[in-house]
C-alpha cells in the first residue's frame, strides 16, 4: 500500500512539475522582443539644374531635401511582434523635436512617370526573422522649409510595440554645421 502511494505522489508531482516547466519554457520563449539596427541614413539635397535635370547640391542651393535610411528588425521571439506609428523624428542637443514625420516605405514605392509614395503602416514581424526596411522622406522647400535641420543634432526612429511602450532607435547623429561642412570649404578654398 505504500509503494502505491508513493507512486501516485511522485505521479501528482512529476504531472505538476512539468506542467510548471512547460509554462516557465512557454514564457521564455515569447519574451523576446524585436532588436532594430541603422544599416544606413543618407541626408542629400537636391535642386533643377540649367537643362531640367536634377542633381545634387549644398543645402543653400538646394530645392528638395531627401532623407534615406535602411534598417533590420530582427524578431527574436517565437511570436510576431508589431511595429506601429512609426515616426522620424529630429532632435537638438538638448532632445527636444524640432520635426516629426512620417516615412514613405520604399518597399510600396511605385513608378507611373512619377513617382507615388505610400506612407508607412503598421508592420508585423513574424517569429525569428530579420526583415529589412527602406524608408525615405522628402521635402520641396517651396512647400516646407526644412531650416530646423540646421540646429538638428540627431535623427530617430520612433515606434510603439505591441505593449504600447514607445521605443527609439538612433539613425544618425550629426552637428547641423556637417550639412554645410562642403559649402563652407568652398568658401575657404575659393
Amino acid at each position: 500500500m505504500t509503494e502505491g502511494l508513493w507512486a501516485a505522489i511522485i505521479g501528482v508531482a512529476g504531472t505538476l512539475l512539468g506542467t510548471f516547466l512547460g509554462w516557465v519554457l512557454n514564457s521564455w520563449s515569447n519574451s523576446g522582443k524585436l532588436k532594430v539596427s541603422t544599416v544606413d541614413t543618407q541626408i542629400s539635397f537636391e535642386k533643377q539644374d540649367s537643362i531640367g535635370s536634377i542633381c545634387r547640391c549644398d543645402f543653400d542651393e538646394s530645392k528638395c531635401f531627401i532623407l534615406e535610411t535602411k534598417i533590420d528588425i530582427y524578431n527574436n521571439s517565437s511570436n510576431t511582434k508589431i511595429m506601429k506609428d512609426i515616426k522620424i523624428l529630429f532632435l537638438d542637443k538638448s532632445k527636444k523635436v524640432l520635426k516629426r514625420i512620417v516615412p514613405y516605405d520604399e518597399d510600396f514605392t511605385t513608378f507611373n512617370r512619377v513617382y507615388e509614395y505610400q506612407k508607412v503602416c503598421p508592420l508585423n514581424i513574424k517569429a525569428f526573422t530579420i526583415t529589412e526596411k527602406r524608408f525615405k522622406w522628402y521635402a520641396w522647400k517651396h512647400e516646407e522649409s526644412y531650416d530646423y535641420l540646421i540646429d538638428t543634432k540627431s535623427i530617430i526612429l520612433a515606434y510603439t510595440n505591441e505593449s504600447g511602450k514607445t521605443k527609439k532607435v538612433a539613425l544618425k547623429n550629426l552637428d547641423g554645421s556637417d550639412l554645410f561642412k562642403q559649402k563652407l570649404e568652398e568658401q575657404n578654398n575659393g
